[in-house]
């Protein structure tokens, strides 16, 4: 579990593709060594730290399920990635809660300067439209930011300076693919609600539940 607040941008070092996974070799300044075993979201992606970790740099491995719904399978060497270690019972929650569970990737149709801050506007895919509202919480690239709009079609972030210095956000171009993870209490109502269909209150008092 995450708290959607980056600690540090790594930069991809190195890749190799394997046929069902790739491995990534990405800079880090944490003031402590990953652990061999530690979860550690990339890109708002929960992945596991491999062994060899040292004071600069981390490998973690993707399996294909995990690149065929995220933009680490559009990694390459040199690109700069948002880390966050995982949170501890302890921790402040100061962003919202997050999986590092990505629901899907969304494109980039808008990222404009306003004032001092950025509007950041985004597609809606269809899997996420029961996962988001105006003014809750949603994880673009592990990023725990609040949607100031939202139709049918798209929605929008206010990015203020905060952000855009702690983050890489403010280069996003257009039609960029991010990773999205909706807010975590509506993904769960939009599963139990999947789950539930077709139950009825005659059909509970057929079962004897009520």
């Amino acid at each position: 579990m995450f708290t959607g607040l980056i600690r540090c941008i790594g930069e991809v070092k190195s890749i190799r593709d394997g046929r069902e996974s790739r491995v990534l070799w990405i800079t880090h300044s944490f003031p402590d060594i990953p652990l061999q075993g530690a979860s550690i979201a990339v890109q708002g992606v929960c992945l596991t730290v491999l062994e060899g970790a040292d004071k600069s740099q981390f490998t973690v491995e993707c399996h294909h399920v995990t690149l065929k719904k995220s933009n680490l399978q559009y990694c390459r060497p040199g690109d700069r990635v948002h880390l966050e270690p995982a949170m501890t019972l302890a921790s402040a929650v100061d962003g919202h809660l997050v999986q590092g569970h990505v629901s899907a990737m969304a494109a980039v149709k808008g990222n404009k300067p306003v004032g001092r801050g950025r509007t950041l506007t985004l597609e809606l895919p269809g899997k996420v439209r029961r996962e988001i509202c105006r003014e809750g919480s949603v994880a673009l690239n592990g990023v725990s930011l609040t949607i100031a709009s939202l139709d049918s079609t798209s929605f929008s972030i206010q990015l203020i300076g905060e952000t855009l210095r702690s983050t890489c956000l403010a280069g996003l171009k257009i039609s960029e693919k991010v990773n999205v993870e909706g807010d975590l209490l509506l993904r769960q109502r939009a599963q139990i609600s999947v789950v539930n269909k077709g139950i009825t209150e005659q059909k509970l008092l057929q079962w004897g539940y009520v």
